[in-house]
């Protein structure tokens, strides 16, 4: 077969869309808990829910899509995102941390989801292009990188409930993102690609889904991993306290807000207070 660049464009696309919503959540998901719940401690449980529902999601989701095609899997991952957001600007409005642990767990599904665009480059190119495409659809996540945190910035403030306008911005990204995953033509595998070698069908799509739904897995942790330290070395090698104090400030009840203090060695300090 022949590498198809159109959907390797495609689905480099969908990663970017797909890492835009990831790197916007773990963004704001700190401060979101910390203005939902009282126990302090416990304030970023919506990052452990994304994980948890994107590692148990992916071997359902990946069985799923052998059976329907990675154009219909990719496209109910979008929906289920959008569902998902749903229910966080519900959780916002409500003020309740369960509900949004919940949320971010049913976003994790479209994360599972999304880590199959890997897969799906490799089955649109020939065997020599196969690292090639798979690196340039990882490669599209980079302007997820930027844009998760841009979104989420501009929509903290629409709505009188911090936050309830990035999550909406979230939902309008998955829109986009399922506008373009219509249009992803991934071919199904061929039978000699599908059995391989002498051993039974049903066998070596069992040992091939696991594998893949093993290494998926993994991806999920480390990606949301990743995110969340790469925010945390943001706001603590970049910015000085100084300077946060004034974006974080919010008047709405019971949002976090850093002040800074001097200490007795006459350097800056943040404190969070509410």
């Amino acid at each position: 077969m022949t590498t198809s660049y159109r959907n390797v464009f495609l689905l480099a696309c969908c990663q970017a869309l797909l890492l835009t919503n990831a790197a916007g959540l773990i963004t704001m998901n700190g401060l979101v808990g910390y203005s939902l719940v009282d126990t302090k401690a416990i304030a970023t449980l919506g990052a452990t829910t994304y994980v948890l529902g994107s590692a148990i999601a992916t071997m359902p989701m990946s069985l799923w899509m052998a059976r329907v095609g990675r154009r219909r899997g990719f496209m109910a991952g979008a929906l289920i995102n959008i569902g998902g957001c749903a229910l966080a600007v519900v959780a916002l409005w409500l003020r309740s941390f369960a509900l949004y642990c919940l949320a971010t767990a049913v976003i994790g599904i479209y994360n599972a989801v999304g880590l199959q665009y890997r897969f799906a480059a490799a089955e649109v190119a020939s065997k020599a292009d196969r690292a090639r495409a798979i690196s340039l659809v990882l490669a599209g996540g980079i302007v997820g990188g930027f844009a998760g945190p841009a979104i989420t910035r501009y929509g903290k403030d629409l709505f009188a409930a911090p936050f309830l306008g990035s999550f909406t911005l979230l939902a309008v990204v998955a829109l986009v993102a399922l506008a373009v995953q219509s249009r992803v033509e991934v071919p199904k595998p061929l039978p000699e690609e599908s059995g391989g070698g002498g051993r039974p069908l049903r066998y070596s799509r069992s040992r091939r889904s696991s594998s893949r739904c093993s290494a998926s897995t993994i991806a999920s942790m480390s990606d949301s991993r990743m995110s969340s330290m790469r925010t945390t070395l943001s706001l603590s090698t970049r910015t000085p306290p100084a300077a946060i104090a004034p974006i974080a400030y919010s008047s709405w009840p019971g949002t976090p807000s850093l002040r800074t203090m001097k200490t007795s060695s006459g350097t800056c300090s943040a404190r969070a207070t509410s």
